[in-house]
């Protein structure tokens, strides 16, 4: 073999080396990276008090901008970290912020505000840049009006009555938090959160009916209702979602509109039917 065609082969050999790292390099570009939302977002503008203030996005008929760049737009300092646990899995955001502390870990859907609890269905979106919050909860934070303006993504905050929320300690009452996060714990609680607030929003809406007892000691242990009553295991200790999923039925979010009833068409042994169906989350089906 000549040496100038050992030479021509050596060549050939590194320009296609090149071409195959450049190509792996572009196609490493264009992969979605660890926290990158794959959703596109909608640009929104968010407006304070009839200002240009923010920049937002829209997914999913929910608007979502970073907690910081919220927080400034309102006018408040914010102290704000994001903290490993042992693991390296979990991370969490505390945010000391006008004498509050506001805490959220990543794939959670909830978050928590002076001690109160704010229902974030999907969770926040967590692009490579930054972590983006539905801005209706910090709206509920800080007592603040919200609207949308759907043909213009725009978003209008009004401060006209901004106040932190009621602390949690005052504003949930311990002896109704304790008995709904037993009943939940016990009827849902290998459950989603969204399948946990349902049974306490089942609980929740018998109270309001006429047809059920008005409070929810007597609902939960009104007879024959509820097995957990029945075979005791209502006196199990709730696990801490179940505690959270209390609190935010508590709150008044709802996942499970008027149903009165619910039961697992798995293991149902009594006489419901699912003439009234509202909806079913995972095992249980929720009915009128």
């Amino acid at each position: 073999m000549s040496k100038k065609f050992t030479k021509t082969v050596a060549l050939i050999c590194a320009v296609c080396l090149a071409c195959v790292a450049m190509c792996g390099a572009v196609f490493a570009e264009n992969q979605t990276q660890p926290g990158e939302t794959e959703t596109d977002l909608t640009d929104m503008q968010i407006y304070v008090d009839g200002l240009l203030a923010s920049r937002g996005y829209l997914k999913d008929g929910t608007t979502y901008a970073a907690m910081e760049s919220l927080l400034n737009a309102l006018g408040l300092d914010a102290d704000i970290k994001w903290t490993a646990d042992e693991s390296g899995s979990a991370k969490t955001m505390t945010a000391a912020v006008d004498g509050i502390e506001i805490t959220y870990t990543l794939g959670d859907e909830y978050l928590c505000a002076n001690g109160r609890y704010i229902y974030l269905p999907g969770g926040c979106i967590e692009t490579q840049q930054e972590v983006l919050f539905p801005v209706r909860s910090v709206a509920k934070i800080f007592t603040l009006s919200l609207t949308k303006d759907g043909e213009k993504n725009i978003v209008r905050i009004g401060t006209e009555n901004m106040a932190v929320l009621e602390a949690g300690k005052t504003f949930y009452n311990a002896d109704n938090l304790a008995l709904l996060s037993h009943i939940i714990y016990a009827e849902a609680g290998n459950q989603p959160l969204s399948g946990m607030i349902g049974v306490g929003n089942v609980v929740m809406n018998r109270v309001n009916s006429t047809l059920f007892p008005n409070t929810i000691k007597d609902v939960v242990y009104a007879p024959g209702q509820f097995d957990p009553v029945r075979n005791g295991s209502i006196n199990l200790t709730p696990n801490a979602l179940s505690q959270v999923a209390a609190c935010l039925t508590l709150e008044g979010y709802n996942t499970v509109g008027a149903s009165l009833f619910f039961h697992n068409p798995g293991s149902s042994t009594g006489y419901l039917s699912d003439s009234g169906f509202v909806i079913r989350i995972q095992d249980h089906v929720f009915l009128t």
